[in-house]
């Protein structure tokens, strides 16, 4: 027996476009709380004991993908989270960025800003990889990529402007 009634998914004339537009960065023991709204899919409110960090990345070259996993013997669901940032021009401060990031296996938190203006809040991500190219002409430029993964119970959850808009300033 299903869980839930289907619903129609209407067809939308608004613009699909893809890409990251803004990403924002905070330690995961920096998040004390967060409220859901009513329908459990956005959040309320959300408590953290820090600013935020913006993340800089050019456009057309980061994306946030979301897997949703389903075990059909065991009957479970979970979701995996894959953050791909690249960083045009790789040089000493993109380097103690990422040792920073993945240092420790951290459990980092982010709220991401796509194309079409949505927020996304990802928890609990970790540096699974990063990889750096010196490029091999002029021309390539050099660059570094970082892959953080996460996995939590349901798709990402909605974050409202208003909560973005407070992202920067010092909770304190």
């Amino acid at each position: 027996m299903a869980c839930r009634a289907l619903k129609e998914k209407a067809k939308t004339c608004l613009n699909n476009i893809g890409g990251l537009k803004t990403i924002f960065m905070i330690d995961q023991d920096s998040i004390t709380g967060y409220t859901l709204d009513v329908a459990g899919k956005k959040l309320a409110t959300l408590v953290y004991t820090e600013a935020w960090l913006p993340v800089y990345v050019k456009r057309n070259t980061s994306n946030l993908k979301q897997s949703e996993k389903r075990n059909l013997t065991e009957g479970t669901n979970y979701v995996e989270a894959t953050l791909s940032l690249m960083f045009k021009r790789f040089d000493e401060d993109t380097a103690d960025w990422l040792r920073i990031a993945g240092e420790g296996q951290r459990d980092l938190a982010f709220v991401i800003v796509d194309a079409i203006g949505t927020g996304w809040f990802v928890q609990f991500a970790q540096l699974a990889t990063d990889e750096t190219d010196t490029g091999t002409a002029k021309a390539d430029g050099s660059k570094a990529d970082a892959t953080f993964l996460a996995e939590y119970e349901v798709l990402a959850y909605v974050v409202p402007p208003e909560i973005i808009a407070d992202l920067l300033e010092d909770p304190a």
